[in-house]
């Protein structure tokens, strides 16, 4: 198969989870929310759109050519992940600091309004969709499908690069971008690291917990 045919067949391997996870994500969460919007608050349709959209992502993330490691326990390397996994949540805590303190969180009316829709639900509502199911899909698209397909062509770098790159760019305004980013290269590492899916999965889902008993504590 000639170079440029490969090129665009990779291209295209990338771009289809990626366009998938966006549609049908955005596309489920108009339609419930503009339906019976008025019967929940918007978080809760936000979950109800990250669960179908996490199933079909997950039959994608399935079929595609890329190293798993499906081990949920090692002896050897279990220390490390734990610290990998605290690691980024001192992190993603730090990161949030530093931008409430320097007041780059007031800057971007696109983030406000995002958190509108992050912060609309009850405790409950919080927790499940912002640190189970948001953790979930977001891994399985950037960590899984983007990150694991570049690091088989490209190596662990520039996967990790690329695909935090990406993760910040489709939050689709500065802050989160910058935020996003920073947090992707971190949670790309340790992807890229182990092969296991379930360790950024789990750091995700933990940093979010931190941020939204933050939230919840002090206001």
């Amino acid at each position: 198969m000639p170079k440029s045919r490969i090129i665009f067949n990779r291209i295209i391997q990338l771009i289809y989870p990626l366009l998938t996870y966006f549609l049908i994500y955005n596309f489920l969460y108009m339609l419930t929310s503009n339906i019976w919007g008025s019967l929940m608050p918007p978080l809760f349709w936000l979950g109800v759109s990250a669960v179908v959209t996490i199933v079909i992502i997950y039959l994608i993330y399935i079929r595609l050519p890329i190293v798993r490691n499906n081990k949920l326990y090692n002896r050897d390397t279990f220390l490390w992940e734990i610290l990998g996994i605290g690691a980024i949540v001192v992190l993603g805590i730090l990161l949030n600091i530093l931008f409430t303190r320097l007041g780059i969180l007031q800057m971007s009316n696109s983030y406000a309004k995002a958190n509108e829709v992050l912060y609309s639900g009850n405790v409950i509502c919080k927790i499940i969709v912002n640190c189970m199911l948001v953790p979930v899909l977001e891994e399985l698209v950037y960590r899984g499908c983007i990150c694991g397909q570049l690091k088989m062509w490209l190596g662990m770098w520039p996967a990790v690069i690329i695909s935090a790159l990406i993760f910040g760019m489709m939050h689709m305004n500065l802050v989160q971008f910058l935020y996003a980013s920073i947090m992707g290269i971190a949670l790309g590492y340790l992807y890229g690291k182990t092969d296991k899916l379930h360790l950024p999965i789990l750091a995700h889902g933990l940093t979010n917990l931190a941020v939204v008993l933050a939230t919840i504590i002090g206001g």
